[in-house]
């Protein structure tokens, strides 16, 4: 495993709107499992996915949750999207690194953040974990 999304972590879909409304971390090793996943989340067309080598690959995805608007005046901001960072092993675990992305500004929009990636097939357990920093802020609306 290396780092970056240049190399084997491979970011292939995110979004905004999912019927999984709870943070949650999932890691999918076969097609029915992810099929599984996607009707779950309500929102994903198959047909968008690329397709997936299972013996070779597997897929991280996290979720968010619900995002509900914190703080008030001109610190009013809530996450808006999430973006995996990198991907690498240490110590016997598959580390997966995730940054929250906040509005730039307040925002009424109901959101539940979430974002699939692809990555090398392992059978080591999987750590998620979020980075210190956060990504680049993200604009409310169209």
């Amino acid at each position: 495993f290396g780092l970056g999304t240049d190399g084997p972590l491979r970011p292939f879909v995110d979004g905004q709107t999912t019927r999984i409304d709870r943070r949650q971390f999932e890691v999918v090793r076969g097609r029915d499992a992810l099929l599984d996943l996607l009707w779950r989340m309500g929102s994903i067309e198959v047909s968008v996915l690329p397709n997936v080598d299972f013996s070779r690959e597997m897929v991280v995805c996290a979720f968010l949750g619900s995002q509900v608007e914190h703080g008030s005046g001109d610190e009013a901001g809530r996450t808006g999207a999430i973006a995996f960072r990198s991907a690498f092993e240490f110590e016997g675990v598959l580390q997966v690194e995730f940054e929250r992305r906040d509005y730039d500004g307040p925002c009424t929009d109901q959101v539940q953040p979430f974002a699939l990636a692809r990555v090398p097939r392992s059978d080591l357990p999987v750590r998620f974990f979020e980075a210190s920093e956060p990504g680049d802020p993200v604009s409310c609306g169209p």
